[in-house]
Order: C-alpha cells, then structure tokens, then sequence
C-alpha cells in the first residue's frame, strides 16, 4: 500500500488572516502530544468561502465535518478534537462546524539508509530531529498498516495510507492536496 504526505494545497488562497495565538504549556499542536484541554480557539477569517481544511502557517488541522466523517469511516481513533470558532474580519461568527484535529500517532518508519535527512547534530540518535527531509523513504515494516500517523523525528509531516487519501480526494475536498511519501522532499 502507498503513502501519501497531506499539505495544503497550494491552489488555494488561504483564507485565514490571523489565528489568534494560544498556549497550551509551550507545547505545539502539531506535535502529536495529547491534551486534556485546550482554551478556545478562534480563527480569523477573510470572507466565509472556506476550504474543507483551512491552510495556515503552523500547519494545523482545522477540518470540516467532511474531514472528520472521513476518519470515523476508516475507524481512525488515534486523533482528539477540539472546538474552533470562526468569525470574519467583521466580526461575524460564521457558526461552521470546524475542528482542530491534534493526529496522536506517530510512527517510526523512516528508511535513515535510503533517506536523505539533515539531522541535528545535537540530538542524540534516539531521539531524531530531522532539520530537513531532502528525499523521503519509508521502512515499510514499520507501519503496520496505519492509516494515518506523524512521521516520528518530523512530527509536523502528516502521512496518510492510500486508501484514506483517495476517499478525501473522491469527495472533492478543498484545502489539502496529496504527495507521494516516496522520494517527498520538504
């Protein structure tokens, strides 16, 4: 089975013109740490012609119930939801039924003999901290079948299974486009 890198498409203007910045103990969103809680999220946004998932600068995932109902067909489970409102630059609130998607699981699947990675030096080999990915390749082994998952060393690089890829893309989602994880460079 392949797998695909999901990032925002770069087709469409983004439509976010500030996120109103939150703290949950320093720790970022795209990182695949779990939270209990978080304070409520609010998005700006330029007019109410919104993607399916909203593109923005630190790589969250702000998914419709399109999005979402995609998980739950695929009994995805490993991800929590949190609440975000969404207002205009006029004020108002566009009442949409997004989310903040945190992807819990994070696998440790890359080929380190066949990838090309700039690697922080600092880090002990453990515990990776890849700077940049210059061609991706996956230990195929180590997947286990996942349907989704954050790439470990990488966390911010989503890579989603084939199949789940392909029913986003059957549904004509707007926001987020596929890559090939083979050979995918940053």
């Amino acid at each position: 089975m392949k797998y695909y890198v999901l990032e925002f498409d770069d087709n469409f203007s983004s439509p976010l013109i500030e996120n109103i910045p939150f703290e949950y103990e320093g720790i970022s969103l795209n990182l695949g740490t779990k939270f209990d809680e978080l304070q409520k999220i609010s998005l700006i946004v330029k007019n109410d012609n919104l993607p399916n998932c909203i593109p923005n600068n630190r790589r969250y995932l702000y998914f419709d119930e399109i999005l979402i109902n995609v998980l739950i067909e695929f009994n995805f489970n490993k991800y929590q939801l949190f609440d975000v409102e969404v207002r205009t630059t006029t004020g108002v609130n566009l009442n949409t039924k997004y989310k903040l998607v945190n992807i819990l699981n994070i696998v440790n699947c890359i080929d380190r003999q066949n990838s090309i990675l700039e690697i922080d030096e600092d880090e002990d080999d453990d515990d990776l901290n890849i700077v940049d990915i210059k061609s991706l390749k996956l230990d195929y082994s180590k997947i286990n079948d996942e349907i989704i998952f954050r790439l470990q060393g990488f966390e911010t690089l989503l890579i989603f299974r084939e199949d789940i890829a392909q029913a986003i893309v059957n549904k004509h989602i707007r926001g987020v486009q596929f890559i090939n994880a083979e050979g995918y460079i940053v």
